[in-house]
């Protein structure tokens, strides 16, 4: 990734940078995938629990789910996701390369022009089907709505199950 303040310096590694939000200061540095620059989207999928995708450095066309704990800067889970499930970071057009977390406690993402649901628990994926073109989710109650058309789309009961 770029450094805005430092434009000609790219990192050879990505990080996460945990900051204490009371003293403005870095408490802690964790490199979640090694090998890999580009760590991907995060979310905080459960308290503590930081929850990313990216490009698996190793093997071609592969990706990972990764899962730290804030507290401890433990890498505490990295997880092949097949090719498939390949997150297009090329744009992030109207929210494709977001997570959010529902109503329901689940993290729910695009993959490509998948919308599937990751339990934080265990971190299994469902797929929920193709949405194309992807678009923002927001929730209303178990409702699912997507922007990025010039029409309302929705998801009834989706967010519930």
């Amino acid at each position: 990734m770029r450094d805005d303040l430092n434009p000609e310096f790219t990192p050879e590694q990505g990080k996460l940078f945990v900051i204490d939000a009371a003293t403005a200061e870095i408490v802690r540095e964790v490199e979640p995938v090694p090998g890999q620059r580009d760590i991907g989207g995060i979310v905080e999928a459960l308290p503590g629990l930081i929850l990313g995708a990216c490009a698996d450095p190793a093997t071609e066309g592969q990706w990972l789910l990764y899962g730290v704990d804030v507290a401890t800067g433990e890498v505490l889970l990295r997880k092949p996701v097949p090719g498939s499930f390949r997150l297009d970071t090329s744009t992030n057009r109207h929210g494709a390369n977001e997570y959010r977390v529902g109503p329901d406690g689940n993290v729910w993402a695009y993959v490509g022009d998948v919308l599937v649901r990751i339990h934080p628990e265990d971190v299994r994926v469902e797929v929920l089907g193709r949405v194309s073109p992807p678009g923002r989710v927001a929730f209303a109650g178990d409702d699912v709505y997507l922007c990025g058309t010039n029409e309302l789309r929705v998801i009834r009961g989706i967010a519930g199950e």
